[in-house]
């Protein structure tokens, strides 16, 4: 019932309203149930876990784990990490190898260095699988190694951000308008300043009137104080159009050059089929292509890495196997002196 089984009739006792059921496991050498806990957030540094149930009369049940709340189904889930019960005719679980082999790693304290074997042999695996790959492929890969390079060459000079992208556009618009720019602003400062009936001119006219008309009406003199106001606005945007027309300037060289640039990256994006932004990514996945290739190429680095590999595996796996080996006779004694207890008389359990 603690490890999340279904609730039966006649677990509460006959005028009780509930009854429950707590069990303490150790988890100390338990890898799966710490992740577990970990996964679900929920303490996973404790040695020790405590499951609770709590069925009621009316057949309701409630679980906890380590006092938090948690479905049935949650519970089962862990309680499959903790206890194995096994009854006649099961198919059980020890009947997998890789059961066996966990719990004989459990009690040999073993499992973090299985898990590096498995780790090792993984990388040497690959460095193993690229030798292969380099040795067959040989011919093929110069060959590809040999356009990387002239791509990488090519898109390097050319390869941009999205940012810079719209930088560069931003400039080249900014460059082919600067004429109606300068003629635009001119005209703008004439309107608010510089002609005869500007604005500037007309609001001062407006404010000089409302000043002599409010020593007649208080009234009036909020809305000198209003156009006071928008007089000081105007005048810092005829100041801002005036220092904006100082520093801009027609640049026919820089402006050819913008165009030449942006036709070489549109021609380079139409050739590699990409969109002008995306040239900085193609570089980068060239790039990374190219230094594997590299590595492919440099036989005697690949087959030093490969070496390495295989020396840092086999001295963990041989670590592991003489532990297994030591672990094994213990086991095998302690499991064949508790079955005389259980009545096995002259049964015998050895790990091979």
């Amino acid at each position: 019932m603690a490890l999340g089984a279904r609730g039966e009739g006649g677990v509460t006792r006959t005028g009780c309203d509930k009854a429950e059921i707590s069990a303490i496991f150790s988890i100390a050498n338990n890898a799966e149930a710490r992740q577990w806990l970990a996964d679900s957030e929920l303490d996973s540094e404790a040695d020790e876990l405590l499951l609770r149930r709590v069925i009621y009369a009316d057949g309701r049940s409630r679980a906890f784990i380590n006092g938090h709340y948690r479905n049935g189904c949650q519970l089962k889930e862990l309680g499959e990490l903790l206890v194995d019960i096994y009854s006649q005719n099961a198919h059980h679980s020890l009947l997998k190898l890789a059961t066996q082999r966990s719990v004989l790693d459990n009690f040999a304290g073993l499992s973090a260095l299985a898990a590096q074997v498995a780790a090792d042999y993984r990388i040497w695996h690959q460095l193993h699988q690229q030798k292969i790959e380099a040795e067959k492929n040989a011919h093929q890969f110069a060959e590809e190694l040999a356009v990387l390079r002239d791509k990488v060459y090519e898109l390097s000079q050319f390869a941009i951000s999205q940012v810079e992208w719209e930088d560069l556009q931003l400039e080249h618009s900014r460059l082919s308008n600067g004429a109606s720019l300068i003629s635009g602003g001119e005209q703008c400062r004439e309107l608010l300043s510089e002609g005869e009936l500007s604005a500037m001119r007309l609001l001062t006219q407006v404010q000089h009137k409302l000043q002599s008309l409010s020593e007649f009406d208080n009234a009036l003199v909020e809305a000198a104080e209003t156009l006071d106001s928008a007089i000081i606005q105007l005048e810092e945007t005829d100041r801002f159009l005036n220092r904006y027309l100082q520093r801009t300037e027609l640049d026919p060289a820089r402006l050819a050059e913008l165009e030449s640039k942006i036709q070489s990256i549109h021609n380079i994006s139409r050739k590699y089929r990409v969109k002008p932004d995306e040239l900085a990514d193609l570089l980068a996945q060239s790039q990374a292509r190219m230094a594997e290739l590299e590595a492919y190429a440099n036989d005697g680095e690949l087959e030093q890495k490969e070496a390495h590999a295989l020396a840092m595996y086999t001295r963990n796996a041989q670590q592991l196997s003489d532990g297994r080996q030591s672990a094994a006779a213990k086991l095998s004694a302690q499991i064949t002196t508790e079955m005389q207890r259980l009545s096995l008389s002259g049964g015998k359990f050895e790990v091979a």
